[in-house]
């Protein structure tokens, strides 16, 4: 395996230990986020070891401390890895930008990031070109909840719910259904017939 992400045991070691720092739903959530990514790759020419190691890893960054980091996790989950695995530290920093703007982030007044810290964020985005593994982790992760995968409206509510909205939702809810066309092309069927149990348990309980 490249060593730009670790292997699938040290990063599941990884998340343990993050759990530990600062317990909570988003470790479920990552875990989900992996496994999905891991299928939807298998199905569609992509490494999904690979897959299923930055799905597990894109979140890591709440284990900065107990609670709530908003954006912060974003960076300091780059910062966690970047040294070490490049590419799982870029899934840190895409994972939440479906538009490139760092605004499309719900809640504006509650960030925790420096105005130094943001333009880092932009410029970081700006700079590179999106590959098919940051869109399946943006994708996975607009489907996953902390109990399993559902469907795209369900869990950009729920994330809207808790995080707040702005002005440029149409726009990232429109990106997020179109990394999903992209996804359906490369597996050649709606990808939601993969989890279908588990979208179905979601809706109906």
């Amino acid at each position: 395996m490249s060593e730009r992400y670790p292997k699938r045991e040290e990063a599941i070691a990884m998340l343990e230990k993050a759990a530990e720092i600062n317990p909570g739903a988003w470790t479920d959530h990552s875990r989900n986020v992996a496994e999905m990514a891991e299928t939807i790759a298998s199905h569609c020419a992509m490494d999904s070891e690979k897959a299923y190691v930055l799905g597990l890893l894109h979140d890591i960054g709440r284990s900065e401390y107990r609670g709530w980091n908003q954006m912060h996790h974003v960076i300091y989950g780059y910062t966690m890895l970047k040294d070490s695995y490049p590419e799982a530290a870029r899934i840190c920093m895409t994972h939440s930008y479906v538009t490139r703007v760092i605004r499309e982030y719900g809640d504006q007044n509650n960030l925790m990031c420096s105005e130094e810290e943001q333009q880092f964020i932009q410029n970081y985005i700006d700079g590179i070109e999106y590959d098919d593994y940051d869109l399946l982790i943006q994708l996975c992760d607009s489907m996953c909840l902390p109990d399993g995968v559902t469907t795209i409206e369900k869990r950009l509510v729920d994330v809207g719910r808790r995080y707040g909205t702005n002005d440029l939702d149409r726009d990232r809810w429109n990106g997020v259904f179109a990394i999903k066309d992209h996804f359906d092309s490369m597996c050649k069927t709606n990808i939601y017939l993969y989890f279908r149990e588990e979208i179905e348990r979601s809706i109906f309980g």
